[in-house]
């Protein structure tokens, strides 16, 4: 790794270890500066505003913490491993859901936050996408779903705005929202009956 990665990796590293102290409304350039000991032009000079340091703080935890995400998409089966996935996201967003709810609104209106919440997503849209292809292949993917459609729909259940509607705002308990979510999932996307109780009734 060149001194240039190492910098900017280390101002990641603490960036992420002040929103967990401090939380993301609190952090500011200059204080990811102070903490990583580099100047606050070393800091601009690798990430152009606040919103971008945040994407990139966002997807840099992604790779250090969210390899249970990726190991659900090694399962055998696709079927379990779709269920698999859900719950480690599930268990992931916590982490970095203040964050990932504040790039999610600034991407409206800033193009480049825009850019790098949709790399971001792009990313979590390929784990999902090689689910739905191991579906495909056992002949587990539901009729009516093409690979793509499956992933891109998978992926807007896992939308943190969602999360902050039921578990923030309405208070469900974490575990009820998983299981509706996996069941839900389970009866849209996956061919054959679907698990005893897994769907809610309205």
């Amino acid at each position: 790794m060149s001194k240039a990665d190492q910098t900017r990796e280390h101002v990641l590293r603490a960036g992420l270890s002040l929103i967990r102290a401090k939380g993301v409304g609190a952090v500011s350039m200059a204080d990811v500066a102070v903490a990583s000991g580099v100047t606050r032009q070393t800091v601009y000079f690798y990430f152009k505003n606040r919103a971008t340091l945040l994407a990139e703080i966002v997807r840099y935890h992604d790779v250090s913490h969210g390899k249970a995400i990726f190991a659900a998409t090694t399962m055998a089966s696709g079927r379990e491993g779709l269920e698999a996935f859900i719950r480690a996201w599930f268990a992931y967003l916590p982490e970095i859901f203040s964050v990932a709810r504040e790039l999610e609104a600034l991407a409206a209106s800033d193009s480049e936050v825009r850019r790098s919440w949709l790399s971001r997503q792009d990313a979590l849209k390929a784990m999902a996408r090689t689910i739905m292809e191991k579906l495909d292949r056992q002949e587990a993917l539901q009729d009516g779903w093409n690979v793509e459609e499956a992933a891109e729909w998978l992926c807007a259940q896992l939308f943190p705005s969602q999360w902050q509607g039921l578990v923030i705002d309405r208070k469900w308990h974490v575990g009820r929202y998983v299981d509706v979510v996996v069941g839900n999932v389970d009866v849209v996307l996956c061919a054959g009956r679907a698990r005893k109780g897994s769907r809610v009734k309205s």
